[in-house]
């Protein structure tokens, strides 16, 4: 069994929240009345976060959060509500009903209180804790470190768990209160850089791509299906719903129905792959864009046990790309490995902007951070595009076809994770830190 560990503190902690609404309720004879309402209100509010999809790598998926309304203006010392210090890693933070939920390396689930950063919990996982036939062969993978590491691949929450993946096959299941339910160890493909695909919750399943496409049972962990056609990528497949059928489309166009594994469509577009590259598609209702430099919007319609398609447009950008793109308002985002930044009709892929960002300091004075990686995938959130690369710094741009830049923000130091955003906050990696950034 594995044991959380005490709660510990942040850097800057944070005042507690706001009273709930049965706390501000009246005496006298409507008192009842009030606290029945504010009873519906809670539950109803509470069913709401949930839904419509459980929580992980770019929040839903798509990098976009309608809700929220982050600061664009941030710094060391400047809309910093606290900073804790989380460990390594490249994974994304995940927020869940007032938790962020953070892996690091060594393999390490830590589950923040989103409020004040204290860490509520914290496990490790081993190869120890696998069962003995196992635990030899998960030592044999640990001795082949990749340039990611282990944590990679975003954490993905819904109301009962939280599951975790690292790059050398370990997946787990956790309660929210720390308690482990099972861990498992699947065989992790021999990719150049590491795993980076996070695991998702469709349609009771959870899908995990490490060497193809796997789904398990969330509550056990058991194998409910395998798909070899549905190879590994370092991209995360994006979910759809088509006709009431939920779906998965990877990186390399393979189209997974998510209740049982059928292949449904293949290569639903070209030059796809390749061990260097491999971004996470994006889907805006029936049509999923996918690929990097060689982009294509390809239409989506499931007709019996196949889905029919038909490619919309494709475009040759100017270079590929780590972070993977967002489509918002009819646009298409993207930005390239070099910094190279493209706006597209999202309908008809005509490019509207491309433009050479210059994240780096006027002048090229700070030679450590001449080299800065585009790793972090884009988001948008109250009509702003966040654009990160991994030392520290985020250009903040009116979404919109024209470049209109609103802010320009860093932080000590950087990382290849994408930022999560919730209500007024975004939290962000930077180096073993995660920062909470909050007016």
């Amino acid at each position: 069994m594995t044991k959380p560990i005490a709660l510990e503190g942040a850097d800057h902690p944070g005042p507690a929240g706001p009273p709930g609404p049965l706390s501000r309720v009246a005496r006298g004879p409507w008192a009842w009345l009030t606290v029945m309402v504010c009873l519906a209100w809670t539950v109803s509010s509470a069913s709401a976060v949930l839904l419509p999809h459980p929580a992980g790598f770019r929040g839903d998926g798509s990098g976009l959060y309608p809700e929220s309304r982050p600061p664009a203006e941030w710094g060391e010392k400047k809309n910093v509500k606290w900073r804790t210090r989380v460990g390594k890693g490249y994974s994304s933070p995940v927020f869940s009903d007032g938790c962020l939920y953070v892996t690091s390396d060594p393999p390490e689930l830590a589950c923040l209180d989103s409020t004040t950063g204290a860490i509520r919990w914290r496990v490790s996982l081993q190869s120890a804790d696998l069962p003995p036939d196992l635990q030899a062969k998960a030592k044999a993978i640990e001795k082949a470190p990749t340039s990611c590491g282990t944590a990679a691949p975003t954490p993905v929450a819904d109301a009962s768990n939280v599951y975790a993946l690292f790059g050398n096959g370990l997946v787990a299941c956790f309660s929210h209160d720390g308690h482990r339910k099972w861990l498992h160890l699947l065989d992790p493909a021999k990719r150049n850089y590491g795993h980076s695909s996070s695991p998702l919750l469709v349609a009771d399943r959870l899908l995990v791509n490490v060497r193809h496409l796997v789904a398990l049972d969330p509550e056990t962990g058991a194998v409910r299906w395998e798909c070899p056609e549905a190879g590994e990528a370092y991209g995360t497949p994006v979910r759809m719903t088509l006709n009431d059928t939920p779906i998965v489309v990877t990186p390399l166009g393979v189209a997974v129905r998510a209740r049982d594994g059928a292949v449904l469509a293949k290569e639903i577009a070209e030059e796809l792959g390749g061990d260097e590259y491999g971004i996470s598609p994006v889907a805006s209702g029936d049509v999923v864009y996918l690929g990097d430099r060689n982009t294509s919007a390809v239409r989506l319609e499931l007709s019996g046990d196949r889905i029919l398609t038909k490619k919309l447009w494709s475009a040759e950008l100017s270079s590929a790309s780590y972070a993977s793109p967002v489509v918002w308002s009819g646009l298409y985002f993207y930005a390239g490995k070099s910094a190279e930044y493209s706006v597209l009709d999202a309908a008809t892929g005509a490019v509207l902007l491309e433009r050479l960002l210059t994240l780096a300091p006027a002048g090229g004075e700070d030679k450590e951070r001449e080299n800065a990686n585009m790793y972090p995938s884009l988001s948008v959130a109250d009509g702003k595009l966040f654009i990160s690369d991994d030392k520290g710094q985020t250009l903040v741009l009116e979404a919109t076809r024209e470049f209109r830049e609103v802010a320009r923000n860093r932080l000590p130091e950087g990382s290849g994770a994408t930022p999560t955003l919730s209500g007024s906050s975004m939290y962000i990696r930077a180096g073993e830190y995660l920062y909470c950034i909050q007016k």
